[in-house]
């Protein structure tokens, strides 16, 4: 009877895991307590099968884990290695689309840079053709050009040509005494300074189109070219106009300071007041070549031919707004401002003075 006990404990045992061991034990524990379990040797009996059942039944179950985490492992394995196979395939769609790609836009660079050929090319043409036939025109109208200055010419801003200079732009004077004027100083609104540098003198400066000096360097080899005749127009507050005329103006070369070489005869309506500084030099408050040794004439008046004692006419002087009396104003006597002034040169001839 007792061991039909024992052999049920193990089957129940190994049914019901290892979850039921504690309550196994209480029940053995009971038995005992009761004097109702197996006595003696019996008892040995049961135990050792009990622990055989145990024994059996935690192998079983480790076994049953063991293979469970095995046939785990195996597929995470198999899970791994298709990944990695994905991750591979990716791989090189990414790289063969990031060629393609590469190949694409670099077909595209070559496409746009031959269509912007093509249509840059008649621009490019269109330029050439405007360039020759601009070219040409330059060629045809330095062709065209005589060595007459402004003669002929309208008044304006002019391509004029004299004898031994190349062509260049110039203000021209068609409206006083016959036309044919080259403008070489002018000065009406006060927009240029005038008080200038020994270089800015030599090389000229302004606008044709308004206040300027045509330059000494460019003054000297016009009035060397051949005969000149020079005109100076006064305009005065009162609206009144004044003139003195030259019939034979030049000036000396560079090394010689541009110094007043001839006038020739006078004519006018003021008086002649020029005449002073013939044979006087250019001089500048920073180029001092005047004939006054203690003194700087051009720093104290402006720039302009001097002889002695800073006398004549001061064209380059301060230019008033008003009517006005001073020694440093731009004036023909030295002393009395000018609204206006110009100076005009053109090739000496008997018959335009008739």
């Amino acid at each position: 009877m007792h061991l039909e006990s024992v052999l049920s404990l193990c089957v129940f045992i190994l049914l019901s895991g290892f979850e039921n061991v504690i309550s196994t034990n209480i029940w053995m524990n009971d038995n005992e307590n009761s004097g109702d379990g197996p006595p003696g040797g019996e008892v040995d009996l049961y135990e050792s099968y009990c622990q055989k059942c145990l024994s059996q039944s935690y192998k079983s179950k480790l076994n049953e884990q063991i293979q469970i985490t095995q046939q785990n492992q195996k597929v995470l394995s198999l899970d791994l290695l298709e990944l990695k196979s994905r991750l591979a395939m990716m791989d090189m769609r990414f790289r063969d689309q990031n060629s393609q790609l590469s190949k694409t836009i670099e077909s595209l660079r070559l496409s746009n840079e031959f269509l912007l050929k093509i249509l840059l090319e008649p621009l490019r043409q269109l330029k050439n053709m405007t360039q020759a036939k601009e070219t040409q025109t330059e060629v045809a109208l330095k062709k065209n050009l005589t060595s007459t200055g402004c003669k002929g010419l309208s008044s304006g801003i002019q391509t004029i040509k004299v004898p031994g200079l190349e062509p260049f732009n110039a203000l021209c004077n068609a409206d006083v005494q016959g036309g044919g004027w080259i403008v070489i100083h002018k000065r009406f609104d006060r927009s240029e300074s005038f008080n200038r540098s020994w270089s800015d003198f030599s090389h000229g400066f302004g606008q044709l189109n308004g206040e300027f000096f045509i330059g000494l360097e460019q003054l000297h080899r016009i009035t060397n070219s051949e005969r000149y005749e020079l005109r100076i127009q006064l305009e005065n507050f009162d609206r009144t106009f004044d003139f003195a005329s030259y019939n034979n103006f030049s000036i000396v070369n560079a090394s010689n300071d541009y110094a007043l070489e001839s006038l020739g005869d006078f004519l006018g309506t003021i008086d002649n007041l020029l005449e002073i500084v013939l044979n006087g030099k250019f001089s500048t408050f920073d180029h001092d070549v005047d004939a006054y040794d203690s003194y700087n004439c051009a720093l104290n008046y402006s720039a302009w031919w001097f002889s002695k004692n800073c006398f004549g006419p001061k064209l380059n002087g301060i230019h008033y707004k008003r009517q006005f009396y001073a020694l440093g104003s731009m004036s023909w006597d030295g002393n009395s401002a000018l609204k206006a002034v110009q100076m005009l040169i053109r090739p000496y001839s008997k018959v335009e003075q008739l």
